[in-house]
């Protein structure tokens, strides 16, 4: 049955496209969403998506720069699409793989007080020392971490690691300050077949929590928070509190 007897245009805000690789941009997939839902893509990913003429509202996900000293500028925002209050930003890493995308949630407390609140999602992990991905986490205003979408499993391409695994989640936990939640994303093991998946020898390897806080201990000598992960299924949810 299709998504839109489940998920009708006035149930979806939006659809959010951070990579343009097919795995993340499956057409057969999005067009069973109504055409009506506002898109907001990777400038890669709205290139390819436009001439399938099928959603009228395709909008840019912008780059954050290196230099960057405030994320809250009109050029950034993805435009009328979105609210004021919320904002959606790419940080580009040292590969195109190794990206995270910031969602940011502009909303007033109870005393007063504006509070800016971030959900950081990166597929397959990224470098901490990357300029964008720094350049955010010092930019004015300062937001509040609260969730991190990242994997467990260490994927490696060509010899080369692609995807950093719970080791590299936990140190983007670390590095945000530990956020409330961490919910597993891209985390499905998968079946690598065919001729170029054997020459370029894709591989994944499953890792745990467990097995990222131990080599966290034997490296620093200490025993530091545990995060919280959550597990969701496939079409679940999870309501996120601060």
């Amino acid at each position: 049955m299709s998504n839109e007897v489940f998920n009708p245009a006035r149930h979806i805000d939006a659809i959010l496209l951070s990579f343009h690789y097919c795995d993340h941009l499956h057409e057969a997939t999005l067009r069973e969403f109504h055409g009506n839902v506002p898109v907001i893509a990777t400038p890669q990913a709205a290139r390819i998506i436009r001439p399938w003429n099928h959603f009228c509202t395709v909008a840019v996900i912008h780059d954050l720069k290196p230099a960057a000293t405030s994320w809250r500028v009109s050029d950034l925002h993805p435009g009328p699409c979105l609210p004021p209050w919320l904002a959606v930003l790419r940080l580009p890493g040292h590969r195109e793989m190794n990206f995270s995308t910031a969602i940011i949630w502009t909303h007033v407390e109870d005393n007063g007080t504006e509070v800016h609140e971030t959900i950081l999602t990166s597929p397959h992990g990224t470098l901490l020392d990357q300029g964008p991905f720094q350049a955010f986490l010092n930019s004015e205003p300062k937001t509040r971490k609260l969730a991190m979408l990242h994997g467990n499993k260490e994927s490696h391409i060509g010899g080369k690691q692609t995807s950093f695994g719970a080791k590299g989640g936990l140190g983007l936990y670390r590095k945000l300050g530990g956020p409330k939640y961490w919910v597993l994303s891209h985390d499905l093991p998968l079946a690598y077949a065919g001729i170029f998946m054997r020459l370029s020898r894709a591989a994944d390897t499953p890792r745990t929590l467990e097995w990222a806080l131990d080599h966290e201990f034997l490296e620093q000598g200490l025993h530091r928070k545990r995060p919280d992960v959550f597990k969701m299924t496939n079409g679940g949810c999870l309501v996120l509190e601060a």
